[in-house]
């Protein structure tokens, strides 16, 4: 069933036909669709919303790991040097 607005008489008129239930049902059908995609639109943002939260804590935890290793284990002040020897010599 759906429903005509008369804009000018100000009211509506019901049609029952096929066509009209059909339209009807599609009405419907689209309404639900943008209600379920506000839903999830609304759940994904909050998703994101935690996730960035997370990953921040997550950056700062491996700082501080990295900081506590760095004062546990020194970098060596002289890099590592490779040297080609010549067997025969």
């Amino acid at each position: 069933m759906t429903h005509h607005a008369d804009v000018e008489a100000g009211h509506r008129t019901v049609v029952k036909s096929c066509l009209g239930k059909s339209l009807h049902r599609l009405q419907h059908n689209v309404n639900q669709l943008r209600e379920s995609q506000s839903r999830d639109e609304t759940q994904f943002l909050s998703w994101l919303k935690q996730w960035s939260k997370r990953s921040d804590q997550i950056a700062a935890r491996l700082e501080m790991i990295d900081t506590q290793l760095n004062h546990m284990f020194p970098a060596a002040t002289a890099a590592p040097q490779l040297r080609i020897i010549d067997a025969d010599h």
